[in-house]
């Protein structure tokens, strides 16, 4: 499985204990990719179970402070916020989560640590969010 799936598996997880809740899918296409990374996440979020009206797609960024940036224009005021991650890259996200003033709380998606490709984090938003 790889390290972009797990992300989306354990969003997913996250997405269905919280009623109401969208997914946000962060991440636009590099050099070596076909599409943008947000779109081929939305499509797995979709095999798995999830409605496409409760997937928001950021295609643009290029980065983890990006994604941040560009994602927090499409998080409703006063939303809830969980962001999704590789386990070794929650730490920095967070970090430009805070400096962007989201406030959120992480979810880390088991990695090896030496998976260092793109790092890009999924969004969750509603009601309440479970500690998994």
């Amino acid at each position: 499985m790889s390290v972009l799936a797990k992300r989306i598996d354990k969003a997913v997880a996250l997405y269905r204990k919280v009623s109401g809740a969208k997914l946000i899918m962060s991440g636009g296409q590099g050099a070596d990719e076909s599409r943008p990374e947000a779109i081929a996440m939305a499509e797995y979020a979709q095999e798995l179970g999830v409605p496409v009206t409760d997937i928001l797609l950021e295609s643009a960024s290029t980065n983890t402070w990006e994604n941040i940036r560009f994602s927090q224009q499409l998080i409703p005021k006063g939303a809830k916020v969980g962001l999704v991650t590789n386990s070794f890259h929650v730490l920095l996200a967070l970090l430009f989560a805070r400096k962007e003033g989201l406030a959120c709380r992480g979810y880390g998606s088991h990695s090896k640590f030496y998976h260092r490709g793109k790092k890009t984090p999924e969004l969750c938003s509603g009601d309440e969010l479970p500690h998994i």
